[in-house]
């Protein structure tokens, strides 16, 4: 089996890069190469990353660029060409694409390989059992199936069957936790990990070992700036100080292992740290940023387990919490995850089920909201006025949600007098008349470059050609994406 794996890595100001979307594709690609399949990746961004990981994916995997000009009019048109022409090459039997395609490559991606008539799977977060039914609602009639992981108390009970619910991409390793536990002579304490990436985390985690002053605690500090980490542990009494360790970051396994050895982890109140903490059923503590992601987001069953704080001096609520926690044992947290891990390998073997001819059934989750054959052929039929139309394929996912409207990006496949043909449209649908007709306006205003297809007063509904995404509202930033992946409406 060939598959193509669609993912990105950009870097922030600070010189990190957001990798989460391509660890996970790797970590996939990996297990799909151990399993015999051949794979090629596509994901622009990767220079800002290197490890183990991705160097050994270079000595296994097929990396593969797409050139891109601003994704407006010819600028659009050049990138579908260039797209398709690098996608067709690889010859993919299947197209995995690592998160809700809501822009960018992503987005290109996952319409090149409707328009080739490939199976496409959306992998990314579950975030609670009604995120999870958002998301499928919002996103299930783009693909063939959807993988959601997190987890457990994260999935939706009753999934339909293009939807595939597994844990985190995680793997922990016991025996390489033991030895870094055993390297740092903690002996038989309980261990807490700070994931210190970040100075707040430090700042906090430092403070909490202090406030704790428990001799039978190990405190471990994970960063990569292992000089100044110890230098500032270095003012602490030396009662605590003693048992305060400093390591450089660990690979993967060895990291999974320690947190899940781990009594507690203090870390940056984010998605990914806090769910693998879940994962792994041990209790978190999280430096929030205003702003970021919030606790309250995950569903109540894990608030037990988890606390978060905006104070990078430990406080008397979370040294309360800190207490509490190192006082639970994994047993404590079956509600919250039921063990399972291994969702590479599970991924892989749903892949290798999944039928490889697209789904017949996305049409009818688009009839659903009014995009039936029947209106497709009409709306078609100004461009073909004579020709016999036959729609082959109708695929529709939500892209942007504004205070007045949900819009979504719509591939439709059909037949003009036997030769194919596909159409990339945006479909508005709006909350009340006024908001449709002030965009009925815009899109019919001569020098918008916006071509009308079809409107429905009855549905507040606008059909329109893609122009190129420049031409949408622009989207959220990456820290607030999760609200663009779950549109309401």
């Amino acid at each position: 089996m060939r598959v193509l794996l669609v993912s990105y890595c950009f870097g922030v100001g600070n010189g990190q890069a957001l990798i989460g979307v391509y660890k996970r594709a790797l970590r996939v690609g990996h297990a799909l190469c151990d399993a015999g399949h051949d794979v090629s990746i596509y994901c622009p961004g990767r220079e800002n990353y290197h490890d183990p990981v991705t160097r050994r994916a270079e000595a296994r995997m097929s990396f593969f660029d797409v050139p891109a000009k601003p994704t407006l009019g010819e600028g659009a048109a050049y990138n579908r060409a260039q797209t398709l022409d690098a996608f067709r090459r690889a010859r993919p039997d299947i197209i995995v694409v690592g998160e809700a395609p809501l822009a960018g490559p992503l987005l290109e991606s996952t319409l090149a390989a409707v328009e080739m008539g490939v199976p496409v799977v959306c992998l990314d977060n579950a975030y609670g059992p009604s995120s999870v039914a958002d998301f499928h609602r919002h996103h299930g009639a783009m693909f063939d199936a959807i993988v959601l992981s997190g987890p457990s108390s994260f999935h939706m009970k009753e999934p339909p069957p293009t939807l595939c619910q597994l844990p985190l991409y995680i793997d922990a390793s016991a025996d390489a936790a033991a030895a870094v536990i055993d390297g740092l002579a903690c002996g038989t304490r309980r261990v807490m990990t700070i994931l210190a990436y970040d100075r707040n985390v430090e700042t906090l985690g430092i403070s909490v070992a202090t406030k704790l002053d428990d001799p039978n605690l190990a405190a471990v500090f994970l960063t990569s700036r292992r000089d100044a980490c110890e230098a500032r542990i270095a003012d602490v009494a030396a009662s605590t100080r003693t048992s305060m360790h400093v390591r450089e970051p660990l690979d993967d396994r060895a990291l999974f292992g320690l947190l899940q050895a781990s009594r507690l982890v203090v870390g940056k109140c984010a998605f990914m740290q806090l769910s693998e903490c879940l994962t792994l059923r041990t209790p978190f503590i999280g430096f929030y940023f205003p702003g970021d992601f919030h606790r309250d987001l995950i569903p109540a069953e894990c608030h037990p387990f988890t606390h978060m704080t905006p104070d990078a001096s430990c406080d008397a609520a979370t040294l309360d919490a800190a207490r509490a926690f190192l006082a639970m044992t994994p047993d404590d947290m079956w509600a919250v995850h039921d063990g399972r891990l291994g969702a590479a390998a599970a991924t892989v073997e749903f892949l290798e089920q999944l039928p490889r001819t697209p789904r017949a059934s996305t049409r009818d989750d688009c009839a659903a909201i009014g995009l039936t054959p029947e209106v497709m052929r009409e709306s078609l039929e100004t461009r073909h006025p004579h020709a016999s139309l036959d729609i082959l394929d109708v695929r529709m996912a939500a892209l942007r949600k504004t205070a007045t409207a949900l819009i979504y990006a719509v591939s439709c496949r059909y037949a003009v007098d036997g030769i194919p043909r596909v159409e990339r449209m945006w479909l508005h649908v709006l909350t009340d008349d006024d908001a449709l007709q002030a965009e009925l306006a815009r899109v019919t205003a001569p020098d918008s470059g916006r071509t009308l297809i079809r409107q429905s007063i009855e549905r507040r509904a606008i059909l329109e050609y893609d122009i190129g995404e420049l031409a949408l509202p622009p989207l959220h930033p990456p820290e607030n994406r999760r609200a663009a992946r779950e549109p309401r409406g």
